[in-house]
């Protein structure tokens, strides 16, 4: 059920002050800051051209958005928010995007209401009819994530689904996240850590090695498409690290655990928690290696060949450390 329930909760990012909705505009009382309501969407950034090639009827198609993923997400995110005692909560959901969280969200009941933002205008539009007969409150924002657009303690959940990582400045989104949230409430992001994706890295470059000495099992458009994957997920040991040349890449960062974590605290939350996706490891990461290599556009019958790889790497590494394994996305549960 689309509805306006931002009128209760943005303020204006300049002064602080109040909003008073106009036909077709928000306006506010203090300094007279104005922006357009389109489609019953208020768009609070001035820029409203942004993500207009996203809106294209195969989005679906080209992202692998289905049915089932969205009933995982949804699934998997209602029970995690349950497990934190935070169910029935008024959620924010960041970076709404394609919108599989927030379908997901909707179907399995997880938030009592749900505000979505997102930067993008055509991605919102697109949602927006998916949810019109769902039961939930659910209202749309186009808005930057790194300004104060809602007032203080205005919800009980923040949330994101793999955002943080395309964000220059995730530090400050934090920081909002925290301002936003009542006492008691937490901000959960689901993201990619590096922990994880380099055990991930490890194996293809094995495999890789073998294939290109012995099997020759793979062809050359595969084995330049896994060197790419292996270089971009140790980008960060390699890459420029300055704000140009971060500003350039879509995905900006794989995160380290304890470095997101410290932010965190930077940030102001009380305590910071990372968790395992599905929160069992594989050992052998082989179902992960597969999956990303799905991605690729390489079969798994391709490479079951190599699964020794990571069979091995479960009865060594996996085996003394099993303790230390992640997986390579994962959710950082940030408490206030």
């Amino acid at each position: 059920m689309i509805t306006n329930g931002w009128a209760e909760t943005l303020c204006c990012s300049g002064c602080g002050g109040c909003y008073e909705f106009g036909d077709g505009v928000v306006v506010c009382r203090e300094c007279g800051f104005r922006f357009p309501v389109v489609d019953g969407i208020p768009l609070l950034i001035k820029d409203t051209t942004i993500g207009t090639s996203l809106d294209e009827g195969a989005y679906d198609e080209i992202h692998g958005i289905t049915e089932r993923t969205v009933d995982n997400t949804g699934e998997q995110w209602a029970k995690l928010i349950a497990q934190l005692g935070l169910d029935g909560e008024d959620a924010l959901e960041i970076g709404a995007g394609s919108g599989v969280l927030t379908l997901g969200l909707l179907r399995h009941q997880a938030v009592r209401e749900l505000t979505a933002i997102d930067v993008s205008h055509p991605f919102l539009r697109m949602l927006a009819p998916r949810v019109s007969a769902d039961p939930t409150p659910v209202s749309f924002v186009v808005c930057d994530a790194n300004e104060a657009n809602f007032r203080g303690e205005a919800f009980g959940l923040v949330l994101g689904r793999s955002i943080l990582h395309h964000l220059l400045d995730y530090d400050v989104t934090l920081r909002q996240c925290h301002a936003m949230l009542k006492p008691g409430g937490a901000a959960v992001f689901f993201e990619p850590v590096l922990e994880g994706k380099i055990v991930l890295t490890l194996l293809m470059a094995l495999m890789l090695r073998c294939d290109e000495t012995t099997d020759r099992l793979l062809s050359d458009t595969h084995r330049e498409k896994i060197r790419q994957r292996v270089r971009y997920q140790t980008k960060s040991a390699w890459h420029p690290q300055d704000r140009e040349s971060l500003s350039r890449l879509e995905d900006k960062y794989i995160f380290r655990i304890d470095e997101l974590e410290e932010k965190g605290r930077e940030a102001g939350f009380t305590e910071v928690e990372f968790l395992n996706n599905h929160g069992e490891v594989d050992p052998s990461y082989w179902i992960y290696f597969k999956r990303n290599l799905k991605l690729l556009g390489i079969p798994p019958e391709t490479i079951e060949r190599y699964a020794w790889i990571g069979e091995e790497f479960a009865n060594t590494y996996g085996l003394v450390f099993s303790d230390r394994l992640v997986t390579p996305m994962g959710y950082f549960v940030f408490r206030k």
